[in-house]
């Protein structure tokens, strides 16, 4: 990525937050796939449990 210079679309992983930090031109974008699916795992750790902020993040994705 030497030289390259807009935004890099990527998942949570630290080598992106690395890349980043040495090349300032470069700003990180995450996908929305990855940002759901954090929001449908903690819902499901809470599903005995009445619905909290994950579910609150994941209704405005499904109504897209």
């Amino acid at each position: 990525l030497e030289g390259y210079r807009g935004y890099l679309q990527c998942d949570d992983l630290d080598v992106y937050g690395a890349i980043a930090a040495k090349s300032p031109e470069i700003r990180l974008i995450g996908c929305f796939a990855h940002a759901r699916r954090t929001f449908h795992n903690a819902t499901k750790a809470r599903q005995e449990l009445k619905p909290g902020k994950a579910k609150q993040g994941l209704d405005p994705i499904a109504r897209l």
